[in-house]
C-alpha cells in the first residue's frame, strides 16, 4: 500500500478487486480526482459505505460472514443492494482463479488509503484510493509464505441513497506501459565526484546495438496468445522477431511436466558471469513486494536502487542482482549498449536500458546463455522471468511491455508471481492472469526465458 501523508480509511478483513470496467493510465491520475466535481473529504456516511463494501467483497472469498452482515446493515436497503451485487461481480472471477491456481484462502484483508476524493452536484462521490489485498493462504506443503497480495490505485463511485451511500463502481488506474525511456530517474547526469574510479569499459561514440537472437527454428513463432475468451492463437514470426526468442506457449497442461527448453551459449560480447542463486532470487523478491513494500511508491522499493515512473524491469533486474547475476559496470556512453547491464553508470549515475526496459532486459538475458527459451509457461520455476506483450490498449503490438519474476511454485507445480507496478507477491500465474484481463489486458503474448 502506498504510504503518502494523507487520510487514511483501513478497511478490515476484506478484499477489494477491480471491475469489469476498467482504464488504463498511470498511478498519477488516481490523486488527480477533480475532473467533474468538487474536492470533498469523506464523512462517517461514505466512510461506512467504503468498509461496507470492502466486507461484502471478503464474503465473496469465504470469510466470515458476521463483519459483512454488521457493516452492510448500516446502510439503507438500496445501498446494501448495489453494493453487495458490485462486489459479487468483481470479486468472483479473482476468487475463481485463486482456486484454479491451487490456493486455498483461509482469510483475507485489505488496507485502503484515500489519496482524493470528489462530489458531483448530483451527489455521487468518486473516491480514488490505493488498494491491498493480502489472502491468507492454507499450506500446501511447497514451503512459499502462507500469504499472497496485491496493491491497485482503484476509482470507487458512490452513489447517494438517502442518508448513506452504495457503491457502485470499482475501476482500476493500471500502472504505464514500461518502456526504454527511464523518464522520472531522480538522479540522471550526476558526474562522478573528483577522484571518484570510474567502471573499467570502453568509450564509444555510438553504442554497439547486437541483434537479438532469433527462436530455434524449429520453434520461432509456435508460441500462443492468451485472450478474453481463454482460447489461444498462433503468433507470427514478425512478433516473435521483435524480442530475443519466440513466444511461448499460455496453453495450460493438463498436469505439469517437464517440456523442452531451448538454451544458448553467450553471444559474442555478452558477459558469461550470469550465474543466479533461485533461493536469493525468491528471497529478495518475496521481501520487497510484501509489507511493509507492498505498493508501488519510491518507500516501497530498495533505496540503493534508482526508482522510475514504471519499475517492472527495473526491479526484476534488482531481484537478478540479489540473485548474484554479474553486474557488467560501463559508463554513461554505454547506457544504450545491449551487452552492459548495471544501475550505475559510471559518469551517468544512472541505469543501463537493460536494466529498466523489460524489452531490453529480454534481449540481454538471453544472450548471456544464462536464461534459454521456455517453451511453456505453466512450467517456469524459482529464478525464471516471464516477459508479456499486451499493451497498447491492452493488446499485444510485438514489442516486449512488462516482465514479472518467478518466485515459487505451487505444491501442484504452478508458478508463483511477483512484480511491481502494479505490486503483486506469491501470487498464482492463474491470479496473475486474471488480474490482468480485469485491467483490459484482452490480449496477451508472453515471453518465457528459464534459468539453467
Amino acid at each position: 500500500m502506498n504510504r503518502r501523508k494523507r487520510s487514511q480509511i483501513a478497511l478490515g478483513g476484506a478484499i477489494v478487486l477491480v471491475a469489469a470496467t476498467a482504464v488504463t493510465s498511470t498511478p498519477a491520475a488516481a490523486d488527480a480526482g477533480t475532473a467533474g466535481g468538487t474536492a470533498t473529504t469523506l464523512d462517517a456516511a461514505a466512510t461506512a459505505a467504503l468498509q461496507a463494501y470492502d466486507d461484502q467483497l471478503a464474503v465473496v472469498y469465504g470469510a466470515t460472514k458476521a463483519r459483512g452482515a454488521l457493516t452492510l446493515s448500516k446502510l439503507t436497503s438500496a445501498a446494501a443492494a448495489s453494493t453487495s451485487a458490485l462486489a459479487s461481480r468483481t470479486a468472483q472471477p479473482i476468487a475463481t482463479a485463486v482456486r484454479g491456481g491451487g490456493d486455498v484462502v483461509t482469510g483475507a484483508t485489505v488496507t485502503s488509503e484515500v489519496t482524493g476524493s470528489t462530489k458531483s452536484s448530483s451527489g455521487t462521490i468518486t473516491v480514488s484510493v490505493d488498494m491491498t489485498t493480502t489472502l491468507t493462504i492454507a499450506d500446501d506443503g511447497s514451503g512459499n509464505p502462507d500469504t499472497s497480495s496485491w496493491s491497485d490505485p482503484h476509482q470507487i463511485t458512490l452513489a447517494p441513497s438517502g442518508e448513506s451511500y452504495g457503491a457502485t463502481s470499482n475501476v482500476i488506474i493500471d500502472a504505464p506501459p514500461n518502456t526504454e525511456d527511464p523518464g522520472d530517474d531522480p538522479t540522471p547526469g550526476t558526474p562522478d565526484l573528483p577522484g571518484e574510479p570510474s567502471i573499467p569499459g570502453p568509450v564509444k561514440t555510438v553504442p554497439p546495438q547486437p541483434t537479438p537472437l532469433a527462436a530455434p527454428k524449429s520453434l520461432a513463432g509456435a508460441g500462443t496468445t492468451t485472450t478474453d475468451t481463454a482460447t489461444a492463437q498462433s503468433v507470427s514470426d514478425s512478433a516473435a522477431s521483435s524480442t530475443s526468442a519466440g513466444a511461448s506457449s499460455a496453453i495450460k497442461p493438463s498436469a505439469t511436466k517437464t517440456l523442452s527448453t531451448a538454451t544458448a551459449a553467450a553471444t559474442s560480447g555478452y558477459p558469461t558471469e550470469t550465474k543466479i542463486s533461485p533461493t536469493a532470487f525468491s528471497k529478495y523478491a518475496l521481501k520487497w513486494t510484501s509489507s511493509p513494500y507492498n505498493g508501488n511508491e519510491k518507500s516501497d522499493f530498495n533505496s540503493t536502487y534508482p526508482f522510475y515512473g514504471n519499475n517492472c524491469a527495473n526491479f526484476a533486474s534488482q531481484v537478478l542482482d540479489a540473485g548474484g547475476w554479474f553486474r557488467t559496470g560501463g559508463n554513461s556512453l554505454q547506457q544504450n549498449d545491449n551487452t552492459k547491464w548495471t544501475y550505475n553508470l559510471a559518469g551517468y549515475k544512472g541505469a543501463t536500458r537493460t536494466w529498466y526496459s523489460a524489452k531490453y532486459l529480454n534481449i540481454f538475458a538471453y544472450n548471456t546463455g544464462t536464461y534459454g527459451w521456455l517453451d511453456n509457461i505453466w512450467n517456469a520455476r524459482t529464478g525464471d522471468l516471464l516477459f508479456v506483450d499486451w499493451d497498447p490498449n491492452g493488446k499485444a503490438d510485438g514489442s516486449i511491455d512488462h516482465v514479472m519474476v518467478v518466485s515459487g511454485v505451487t505444491s501442484g507445480g504452478e508458478p508463483r508471481i511477483s512484480q511491481k507496478s502494479n505490486n503483486r507477491n506469491n501470487i498464482t500465474l492463474t491470479t496473475s492472469i486474471a488480474l490482468a484481463k480485469q485491467q483490459g489486458k484482452t490480449s496477451i503474448t508472453w515471453y518465457g526465458l528459464k534459468h539453467k
